[in-house]
């Protein structure tokens, strides 16, 4: 078992009231329901930024089983879809 599931969640659904400490191993956020594994695989540990459409997190790789760092889209504009 690796050191890392030791660590909280964060949720990353910028509305929620309280995005951390999330239990590890919980699929969803106990505040707001949204899902704490983006895309099957990884697992939000702790912001480390945001800029105008993005926000950037520290996560846990399920698959390779490293820490990474993953670029999160906050919002629909235009800008941030391209």
């Amino acid at each position: 078992m690796s050191h890392i599931t030791q660590s909280a969640v964060h949720c990353i659904n910028p509305d929620c009231q309280r995005p951390y400490p999330q239990p590890w191993g919980n699929k969803f956020c106990n505040s707001c329901g949204a899902p704490l594994e983006l895309l099957d695989r990884y697992v939000p540990l702790q912001p480390l930024g945001s800029g105008g459409f993005a926000q950037i997190y520290t996560v846990w790789d399920e698959t390779t089983q490293t820490e990474k760092v993953l670029k999160v889209l906050v919002e629909d504009s235009p800008k941030a879809l391209e």
